[in-house]
């Protein structure tokens, strides 16, 4: 009897080369690897954009159409269009005029007094002792100047 089942185990087996799996070719396997890559690449690539879209684009459309609207409070739901409303009230508002009016007046009021004190804009900006980097110590190809202290080198 033990032979009948040790030759019925026999008939069953299927030999190794049958059941094993196929090799991966290697041109298939770096295909796939990159494919990977590509995946994982793209997935990093998108949380700056993400991020960009929910806290700098987003909140940019969102004034952008805040101007054209009326709405009461951070309430979305009750936003209408104004019709240039919101423009009226400011340009009719007597302390936006005085503000613009200071500001300009303090603009022509600097720019002819430096004039009669023969300032230039120019002579505002702080003199470098190094011209060729602005006293930054790095040049703007990134390298680090000859004024450099030697020190930190």
């Amino acid at each position: 009897m033990r032979e009948n089942t040790i030759a019925a185990l026999d008939e069953e087996r299927v030999p190794i080369e049958e059941t094993a799996q196929k090799p991966i070719k290697p041109e298939k396997a770096k295909k796939r690897l990159n494919q990977l890559e590509n995946i994982q690449g793209l997935c990093f690539a998108c949380i700056p954009l993400v991020g960009f879209c929910f806290f700098t684009l987003i909140p940019a459309l969102i004034a952008f159409s805040a101007q054209f609207t009326t709405m009461d409070g951070f309430d979305f739901t009750t936003m209408a269009w104004n019709n240039f409303a919101s423009f009226g009230t400011v340009l009719s508002d007597p302390l936006f005029w005085q503000s613009f009016g200071t500001d300009l007046f303090l603009r022509v009021r600097i720019s002819k007094r430096m004039a009669e004190l023969n300032i230039s804009p120019k002579d505002l900006k702080p003199p470098w002792q190094c011209k060729k980097c602005s006293d930054s110590g790095f040049l703007p190809n990134g390298r680090q100047c000859s004024c450099y202290p030697k020190k930190r080198r």
